[in-house]
């Protein structure tokens, strides 16, 4: 479980990277792949047995606490302005 663990949040680091190289819409992919994010890096769980520290994992945990800053301040839920 622990690969698959670390698939997931590698997965998120590459989005971060995409959004930081302007590859990618930030609203899109929190839209897409926040949720999960948030609740990976909020998640007990999902974090056993991980070396889970800024050290290792500062992207995804930037990545992360933006999806939750997005996700609060979304209004109506409009995905027409989505764009990739």
């Amino acid at each position: 479980m622990l690969n698959a663990k670390r698939k997931f949040m590698t997965f998120c680091e590459e989005v971060a990277l995409l959004i930081n190289s302007d590859l990618l819409s930030a609203e899109t992919a929190y839209y897409m792949f926040g949720y999960y994010a948030v609740s990976a890096h909020k998640g007990l769980n999902f974090r056993s047995g991980l070396a889970y520290t800024p050290e290792h994992w500062a992207l995804f945990m930037k990545f992360s606490a933006d999806a939750e800053r997005f996700s609060a301040s979304a209004t109506g839920g409009s995905v027409e302005s989505l764009r990739l």
